[in-house]
């Protein structure tokens, strides 16, 4: 049984759809190169709007990871997540990664992440993530 990892742009509404939608195609192709990540998929919005045709409407923006289970394994996609953002624009949203209930918020600037990178990972081992991908105040 596997693990699922939320993967998600975190964009304003202003954002444009169809950049996002680019962003996550070429995120979720590095995210397959893992050798632990089972599948990726595109997120499920939840049941399309009364009286559509479709039985599901897909999440822009959003990606659900499926991870062998353990930490090791999420560290490598969170690895990937980082070094895929840090290559990208300034301008590239921060992408939010969910397992369960614990969340991390992974930006573009470096030092902020590994910081929060260090945390989550270290509070996914010990079972206390709910606060650790929060920035400090």
């Amino acid at each position: 049984m596997s693990e699922e990892i939320r993967v998600e742009f975190v964009s304003g509404p202003d954002a444009d759809p169809a950049e996002i939608d680019a962003l996550t195609r070429a995120l979720r192709a590095e995210i397959l190169e893992v050798d632990e990540v089972d599948r990726v998929e595109q997120a499920s919005a939840g049941p399309a709007p009364e009286g559509s045709k479709g039985l599901d409407v897909a999440a822009i923006g959003a990606l659900v990871v499926g991870v062998a289970p353990g930490v090791q394994a999420v560290t490598k996609v969170i690895e990937v997540v980082r070094s895929w953002l840090a290559n990208r624009s300034p301008s590239t949203p921060p992408l939010q990664m969910s397992i369960g209930d614990k969340s991390i918020t992974v930006v573009a600037s470096k030092k902020q992440q590994d910081a929060l990178v260090a945390a989550f990972v270290a509070a996914l081992a010990t079972g206390d993530a709910g606060e650790a991908g929060k920035p400090a105040e």
